[in-house]
């Protein structure tokens, strides 16, 4: 026999699966908050009205707007790769003078198998 599911969701579970403008998002978390009608997915239901008349309302904002570059400041090129057969550690330990960090343990030996 299987158990029967529960009907009602997690009063403390809020979820949306689209990314919103934050005030939106706080300003439908409070409705939901002082929505009581939670029977039959209503609240739900009042959750994309809400969205989709905003959207309506504002138009469809950027989800996601990059940060516009500053073209006034000076962008510091990319130091160049070291030359071929040097490794990076040695180009940084020469170019910063770590003379006086300890050198690397020797690595083991491998253990012999009987």
């Amino acid at each position: 026999m299987t158990a029967k599911r529960p009907t009602q969701r997690d009063p403390k579970k809020v979820a949306f699966s689209v990314a919103l403008p934050r005030a939106l998002v706080a300003e439908l978390e409070h409705l939901a908050k002082s929505e009581t009608r939670s029977r039959n997915g209503q609240i739900e239901r009042f959750l994309a009205e809400a969205v989709a008349k905003y959207h309506a309302e504002k138009g469809r904002p950027e989800l996601y707007p990059l940060p516009e570059p500053d073209l006034d400041k000076d962008i510091a090129p990319e130091p160049p790769p070291p030359p071929f057969g040097q490794s990076q550690s040695q180009s940084k330990s020469e170019s910063q003078n770590d003379d006086d960090l300890p050198p690397l343990p020797a690595p083991k030996a491998p253990k012999k198998r009987r």
